[in-house]
């Protein structure tokens, strides 16, 4: 560093780093093992997933969810550095698993500080400022609040660290920078995968400017890119082969949902809701709709871009061409760096429809959210905003100037630590009932699932698994099942799992197989669906079922729940023993029924056990080649919302009823549509509604899916409307097989040798 007592500024940029930290986390420095944020959502299921591994397993495969089939602990948010090595040392505790990702993440809040502040001062800026804003630039991060769930993304070292041997390699072409980056890139990769991307793209990018700024000829450029480039291929490509090594699965979705929606909008880098300033702005002055929680976000505050702003003007004018560079470095490769990783994260590449670099980026499919890449912009111009916000205060010291240099300091540094402070309150708040959170996990505040077991006569041992109702299965990009209940279920699931050790049948991950949850999803089926998961658990011990007390379950999931024995209730779960013996039984049965009422039956359709309207349309005079059942299906509809059926209808009032569909979807796409149900009166006046997501398929057969619903049919209800909501052109290829029924009856369709039992096959 370009000071007279460097190693002393290192020291002090390292304790000063400290401080940031206790500023921020308390409870995290002086009480990690017993400090949870919540144990709902995301983040309920990436400390789950984490600590089981842990507790209970070792190697990269977990069971912790997706239960008999388990999961790649990658693709669980499992942070494998962290646990697949304690979970081969064993005998870790919970206390002990929370301590060590805590400390992991609280030392990267350490880096990102010492390496922003060593960063700064290479460029010239005075250690005293750059001290102050490397902890208002970590304080401010995108990735602050990752850590109250997503916990893997929390490292904010990364891109502090890249920045900082990049540019040392920048100045000495010395091949042992690129080789820590690549060593970091490695590392944080087992952390978590999206590091690999993120560190693969901050070198493409610096790579590419380096090309197209430098002035030398094209063979020193190139061999000056060597190292680089080695890099970048080895940090996707050694993660790449850990994958391949431990991964058996093999048909995890190529097109996962999320690229064009987890993307940076102008206003993630413009405004933010944390921001006084710009709740000020809203409330008092013209309103702006302020989104929290963007994947996209980048806000760097708003110093940082009103120097940009006028280091961008001032850079207009002829006597200032200057203005990016002096003796102490040139920001304009940075700067560079940073509109890519911007443009990057706003996905311009592939929403200008260019194809063949969609098609030849393809990979970065698999990394939805490219609004991530924006924490490349962040950090890169909030360093150059410092570096600017310093040159001026050089400047004005060396004219004379210094009433005005300290004030422009003083100014820039109160009102950037506005917007740091609410950052620091509010995630402290957030912590606030983390040891409430810690002791309810792990079964400290006097009531536990063992207890409760027990009190029931009933131990952990004679149960194979938990099966959460309402049912719940997130993550192949197809079937994303029952998202309203999860963030309550998974509290529980979490809970139960961890105290009793018992992997869970259901599931929310990422880039799951896409045979094996099709296969997942048909225990909550109802009587005629063949359950796989029956055929393949190790034994025939029952399930531990909970099911939420405050929900309803639909017929297909009480079907669960009539194969088990009650044995109580404990907080706001329903407990029961659920025999898989019972249910395979009862599914031969109605199986054996059907077949034996539609030996006598003629082709066509019959309506068993009610006299309410039903309604059923084969579309068999459809031109398809296809045909789920019948003769013909119809082929896919333009897109847009479109009506394909209108039922009049006779039923009681509240009576329940199944609306259901087949479409065929194509293989390469998380694509699916929606369909929308509406109810009208005689007078034409819409009375209720309903609508049926393909996604929530609990019945499949290849790529055909039954989309379905239940609903109860209001009063004065007269005629059914069903609408295909088709948002896009490839959202399916034909729909076949429309069915509404009431609840109590069975419809029966048989026709060419093949029956179908409630727009179920029957084999």
């Amino acid at each position: 560093m370009n000071n007279q007592r460097p190693f002393s500024w290192s020291i002090v940029a390292l304790l000063f780093a400290l401080g940031v930290v206790v500023l921020l986390f308390p409870s995290l420095v002086f009480h990690p093992s017993t400090t949870l944020p919540g144990v709902t959502s995301d983040g309920g299921k990436n400390i789950y997933s984490y600590l089981y591994h842990v507790l209970y397993e070792s190697g990269t495969w977990t069971y912790s969810m997706n239960y008999p089939y388990g999961e790649h602990i990658l693709y669980t948010d499992g942070q494998p550095l962290l646990s697949v090595t304690l979970g081969s040392i064993g005998g870790v505790s919970i206390g002990t698993a929370l301590t060590v990702m805590w400390w992991t993440i609280l030392l990267s809040y350490v880096l990102g500080v010492y390496y922003s502040f060593r960063t700064m001062v290479s460029f010239g800026v005075l250690p005293a400022i750059s001290l102050v804003a490397s902890g208002l630039i970590i304080i401010c991060s995108p990735q602050l609040y990752r850590t109250l769930g997503h916990f893997g993304l929390s490292y904010v070292c990364v891109i502090p660290m890249c920045f900082w041997w990049t540019y040392r390699y920048h100045n000495s072409g010395s091949w042992r920078y690129m080789l820590f980056v690549a060593l970091l890139g490695v590392i944080v990769s087992l952390l978590h995968p999206y590091f690999a991307a993120l560190v693969f793209i901050w070198l493409a990018l610096y790579g590419a400017v380096y090309f197209v700024t430098n002035r030398d000829n094209i063979p020193v450029r190139l061999k000056r890119l060597v190292p680089v480039g080695t890099a970048a291929v080895a940090v996707p490509g050694l993660f790449a082969l850990f994958v391949k090594l431990t991964d058996h699965v093999k048909d995890r979705p190529t097109a996962p949902y999320g690229m064009l929606e987890y993307r940076t909008k102008l206003k993630d880098v413009l405004t933010s809701p944390m921001s006084p300033f710009w709740q000020f702005f809203r409330d008092h002055i013209h309103h702006v709709n302020l989104e929290e929680g963007r994947e996209g976000y980048a806000y760097a505050g708003v110093v940082v871009l009103g120097a940009m702003l006028l280091a961008a003007m001032h850079a207009l004018r002829k006597r200032a061409k200057r203005v990016a560079s002096n003796e102490n470095g040139d920001l304009r490769p940075w700067l560079l760096v940073a509109l890519g990783g911007l443009v990057m994260s706003m996905v311009v590449p592939y929403i200008s429809e260019v194809d063949w670099l969609y098609n030849n980026l393809s990979a970065f499919k698999q990394f939805r959210t490219m609004g991530r890449f924006s924490w490349i912009f962040y950090y890169i111009i909030c360093v150059c905003g410092t570096v600017y916000t310093s040159r001026w205060f050089t400047v004005l010291r060396a004219k004379g100037r210094t009433v005005m240099a300290i004030s422009l300091l003083a100014v820039s540094f109160t009102v950037w630590g506005a917007e740091a402070a609410v950052h620091v309150v509010t995630i402290r708040q957030r912590f606030s009932d983390a040891q409430k959170h810690y002791d309810e996990l792990a079964g400290n505040v006097g009531y536990s699932w063992g207890k409760f077991l027990a009190g029931k006569e009933y131990n952990p041992r004679q149960f194979q698994a938990l099966l959460i109702l309402p049912f719940f299965e997130v993550g192949t990009d197809k079937i994303w099942f029952d998202r309203s209940i999860i963030h309550h279920s998974i509290k529980g699931a979490a809970t139960a799992g961890l105290q009793l050790h018992l992997p869970l049948i259901d599931a929310m991950m990422a880039r799951s197989s896409w045979s094996q949850i099709f296969k997942q999803v048909k225990i909550a089926g109802g009587p005629y669906v063949h359950k796989p998961v029956l055929d393949e658990i190790k034994d025939d011990k029952p399930f531990l079922l909970l099911n939420l007390d405050y929900s309803e379950l639909d017929p297909d999931q009480q079907y669960l729940v009539n194969a088990s024995d009650p044995i109580g209730n404990f907080l706001e779960w329903r407990v029961s023993a659920c025999y898989p013996a019972r249910i395979r039984e009862a599914d031969r049965k109605n199986h054996d029924s059907v077949l034996k009422m539609t030996t006598s039956l003629p082709d066509g359709d019959t309506s068993i056990g009610s006299n309410s309207t039903y309604f059923y349309e084969h579309f068999d005079t459809g031109k398809s080649a296809t045909p789920f059942y019948g003769g013909g299906a119809m082929l896919m509809q333009p897109q847009g919302l479109m009506k394909v059926a209108e039922i009049p209808v006779h039923a009681g009032e509240n009576e329940l009823y199944e609306f259901s569909l087949w479409f065929l979807l194509e293989k390469g796409t998380y694509r699916s549509p929606v369909c929308r149900i509406k109810l009208m009166d005689a007078t034409g006046k819409e009375v209720g509604s309903a609508e049926s997501l393909v996604k929530e398929s609990t019945d499949n057969e290849g790529m055909w899916f039954r989309g379905y619903s239940w609903f109860r049919m209001p009063a004065g209800c007269a005629r059914v409307q069903v609408w295909i909501d088709n948002d896009n052109l490839s959202s399916y290829l034909e729909a076949d097989e429309l069915l509404l029924r009431p609840a109590n009856s069975l419809i029966l369709s048989k026709r060419d040798g093949r029956i179908m039992a409630d727009n179920h096959v029957i084999e």
